[in-house]
C-alpha cells in the first residue's frame, strides 16, 4: 500500500497546529536596495537573525520531523563539548530527543562551496531534499507577505533531515571537534585542513580558523539548500568552535577521573550564569561526581586505618 505523505500528515496535523498563530520568523529586517546594475526593479534582502526552531519530533522509516514549538536563539557554553557529544548515535530515540530539544543541525558540508552529487548522496543531504517534499506543506495563502521565512521546501509549518544526514551530520561535528580541540588526527594529518574548511564555511563568526598564516577562503552556494536556507543550529556550533580558539583562556583537562574533556569555560548549569575559566572541571555534573568519589576513597581510607 503507498501512502501519500503529505495528504497522511495533512489529516494528522490540522489539529496540533492550531497554536502557530504568530510567524517564528516575524523578526527579520528587509534591506531595500535600490539602483541596481542592469536592474531598474527595487531589490528586497531579507536580514534573518541567528534563529532557529526545536520542537516535537518524530521518527519514520525516512527520518525525523520536527514540528516547530520555540525559538532558539543560542546554546549553552561548549556546547559542542557536551550536548553534542552525550548522545549514541544509534538510537533514534536520542536522536529524535537532541532534535526536539535544540533543533535539526543540518549537515556543515551544506555551505561548502563544492559538493559531488555521491557526496550529497553519501551524506544524506539528497535524501533530505527529496523526502522533505513529501512532508512539507506549501504556504498557506494568508502566510504569504505575513513575515514568515520560507525554505525552498515550502511553510516553516514543519522541518524535516533525513536519518543519514542527522547521523553523518553530528558525526561530522563531533570529528571537528576531536581534530581540532583533541588533536587527533586519526593517521590523517591532512586532515587538519579540511576540518577547517568545515567549520569556517558552517560558521557565520566574522573570525577564521587557519593554520599560521594560512586564511581558509570560502566561495558559497546560494541554492537553497545551504545553512542560512534550513537551519542555523550547526552554524551556532561552528560559531563557538571558532570563538573558543578566539578566546584567552587556557585550554585544560577536565579533572574528574574518566572524563577527559579539553575545555576552557565551564558549562554553568543556566544560560544567564557566568562561564568560568578558572574551575578544573568542565560541568557541575563532573565537579559532584569527583567530589563523591573523593568522599569514597576517603571514607574507605578511615576504615583501612
Amino acid at each position: 500500500m503507498v501512502i501519500n505523505h503529505s495528504i497522511f500528515w495533512g489529516d494528522i496535523m490540522k489539529s496540533n497546529l492550531e497554536w502557530l498563530d504568530e510567524p517564528l520568523f516575524s523578526e527579520r529586517q528587509i534591506v531595500k536596495v535600490f539602483n541596481m546594475p542592469e536592474d531598474d526593479a527595487e531589490t528586497q534582502v531579507c536580514a534573518l537573525p541567528l534563529a532557529w526552531v526545536a520542537g516535537r519530533t518524530k521518527e519514520d522509516d525516512k527520518g525525523f520531523l520536527l514540528w516547530p514549538e520555540r525559538r532558539i536563539s543560542s546554546i549553552p557554553v561548549e556546547f559542542w563539548n557536551h550536548q553534542l557529544m552525550e548522545f549514541p548515535l544509534d538510537d533514534p530515540s536520542a536522536l529524535a530527543e537532541f532534535v526536539s530539544t535544540w533543533g535539526i543541525p543540518y549537515h556543515p558540508f551544506r555551505n561548502l562551496s563544492y559538493l559531488s552529487g555521491d557526496m550529497r548522496e553519501f551524506c544524506g543531504i539528497k535524501a533530505t531534499e527529496e523526502d522533505a517534499r513529501l512532508y512539507i506543506p506549501r504556504p498557506h495563502s494568508e502566510e504569504v507577505g505575513a513575515g514568515y521565512f520560507f525554505t525552498s521546501g515550502g511553510s516553516p509549518r514543519l522541518s524535516f533531515i533525513s536519518a543519514e544526514e542527522l547521523r553523518h551530520s553530528i558525526k561530522v561535528l563531533r570529528t571537528c571537534v576531536s581534530v581540532l580541540v583533541r588533536g587527533e588526527d586519526f593517521g590523517m594529518p591532512a586532515l587538519v585542513a579540511d576540518v577547517l574548511r568545515v567549520v569556517n564555511s558552517a560558521s557565520c563568526n566574522p573570525g577564521r580558523l587557519a593554520l599560521c598564516n594560512f586564511a581558509d577562503s570560502v566561495m558559497w552556494d546560494k541554492q537553497g539548500e545551504t545553512l542560512e536556507a534550513r537551519g542555523l543550529l550547526t552554524s551556532a556550533i561552528s560559531n563557538q568552535l571558532v570563538s573558543a580558539f578566539a578566546d584567552d583562556a587556557e585550554w585544560k583537562v577536565c579533572a574528574c577521573e574518566g572524563c577527559g574533556r579539553v575545555f576552557k569555560r565551564k558549562q554553568p548549569d543556566s544560560m544567564v550564569t557566568r562561564p568560568d575559566s578558572d574551575s578544573k572541571y568542565c560541568c557541575t555534573k563532573c565537579k559532584n561526581r569527583q567530589a563523591k568519589r573523593n568522599q569514597r576513597e576517603a571514607a574507605k581510607n578511615r576504615t583501612q586505618h
